[in-house]
């Protein structure tokens, strides 16, 4: 059984490009085979069961499609079937197919073009797309993470102030920020994604503990920790990372694989 416990979130649409997986979970299994698409959460527990597969998976931050967070259910493994989930499984594999040989140059736009592309699949696909998670009411959390992303850099924002300022009860609050793990830790999550924007920006030259404190981090080996276990490295790497002009975020030989985050969406490729 896997329960994630380090709070990743994230949508994954897996594509099994030979072999065979089976997943299970408390809302029932699902059995997929050779070019078939599906997509399921890190946030729900699950057993899988793979056999001499070779898979694709996309992972996509909650919250990055707010459709997508409305009609998934994080405790149930769908099927991507129609001619719709064709398609996007036929561009998944081409997409992985040029990966290898792109440069960091073509990143941005492969992303936007990946974006782009999802947005439409899932917003053409809803009905497809459906479950019996009512978790979310799509217009008040936009409401309510438009008044957390405002605010980001004030200690006053805590849950009782949320409540008051968006206009939600606080159990409504924690309903509908559960899937996130808890509105505590999206405001973390946030605060952790903005700081990380600025050290990553090379036109910003100020301190790594100036930042943290502009996010609401008065301790910096709080920051400093909080950091890696987001995103797997210390804020101090990312910043000679920058200052070195890209060189890699670790001494010693790249790794296999290289992990290169972008407008908070991440990109794995065989190097």
């Amino acid at each position: 059984m896997q329960i994630r416990r380090d709070g990743l979130d994230h949508w994954v649409f897996n594509l099994v490009r030979c072999g065979q997986q089976e997943a299970r979970t408390t809302s029932g299994a699902l059995l997929t085979g050779a070019a078939e698409l599906s997509v399921f959460s890190l946030a729900g527990a699950y057993e899988a069961r793979r056999t001499n597969v070779d898979w694709l998976g996309l992972f996509v931050p909650r919250g990055a499609f707010p459709t997508v967070d409305r009609i998934l259910n994080h405790n149930e493994h769908l099927a991507l079937s129609d001619p719709l989930g064709r398609l996007f499984a036929a561009y998944l594999t081409s997409l992985a197919d040029v990966l290898p040989s792109m440069s960091q140059r073509d990143l941005p736009p492969a992303i936007q073009a990946t974006q782009v592309i999802l947005s439409e699949f899932v917003t053409s696909s809803a009905d497809v797309l459906s479950s019996n998670d009512s978790c979310f009411d799509t217009l008040r959390l936009r409401t309510v993470r438009d008044y957390i992303d405002r605010n980001l850099g004030s200690w006053n924002l805590h849950t009782g102030r949320i409540c008051k300022e968006a206009g939600v009860s606080r159990s409504n609050l924690y309903r509908m920020f559960q899937p996130y793990g808890g509105v505590v830790r999206y405001v973390q999550r946030e605060r952790l994604r903005r700081a990380h924007a600025l050290i990553a920006d090379p036109t910003c030259t100020r301190a790594i503990n100036a930042i943290a404190n502009d996010y609401c981090f008065s301790d910096s080996s709080t920051f400093s920790r909080s950091f890696r276990q987001e995103f797997g490295y210390p804020p101090t790497d990312l910043r000679k990372h920058v200052e070195s002009g890209g060189a890699a975020l670790h001494n010693g030989p790249p790794p296999t694989w290289q992990n290169v985050a972008m407008g908070g969406w991440e990109v794995l490729y065989n190097s």
